[in-house]
């Protein structure tokens, strides 16, 4: 188990699998099963044979559903041939629209485009480019216990403050 965020998380399931004799779509479906039971809360899944394929396949059928992707690698290239790019976890708007730029609408069309994925854009985003086409992605779950925190955040919601002292005063304790 990895937990994401808070409404995220990755689980590698194959020796579960495996010990029950049970394939993972049946499996995945009973843990949304009992997870709606004890919470009410939907769980929307994706079984694949990596995290970032997962994670594509878990927004598929949201906002209560699952999607399998074959571990075969001819569906793999099949999925991921007509993906659009933007579908794909880092690839933001910026870098969609600069590969719509060179005519690359989706993950299918990186390929036609390689030679100029490098020189455009340099050697760490041709290298993630390619592993989207190919559909690559780690397989290591790391449980948080193993995880190396490195940064925590909180917010904070105060009323409208314009006086300059009271300004002052609410930035020295924030900052304390």
């Amino acid at each position: 188990f990895e937990s994401a965020s808070i409404d995220e998380a990755y689980l590698n399931i194959t020796e579960y699998c495996e010990e029950h004799g049970m394939e993972p779509a049946a499996v995945v479906e009973q843990m949304r099963k009992e997870v709606h039971e004890k919470t009410s809360i939907t769980v929307s899944a994706g079984i694949a044979a990596n995290a970032r394929l997962a994670k594509i396949c878990s927004n598929i059928n949201k906002p209560n559903g699952q999607y399998v992707l074959p571990k075969d690698r001819n569906a793999i290239m099949a999925f991921m041939r007509d993906l659009p790019t933007r579908k794909v976890n880092g690839i933001g708007r910026v870098l969609e629209r600069e590969l719509l730029e060179i005519g690359v609408k989706t993950c299918g069309d990186l390929y036609d485009q390689r030679q100029y994925l490098n020189r455009l854009f340099g050697d760490k985003t041709f290298e993630f480019l390619l592993r989207c086409y190919l559909g690559l992605g780690r397989t290591k779950i790391q449980p948080a216990e193993e995880y190396e925190r490195k940064s925590v955040g909180t917010e904070s919601t105060f009323h409208d403050i314009s006086d300059p002292a009271k300004l002052r005063d609410k930035l020295r304790s924030t900052a304390e």
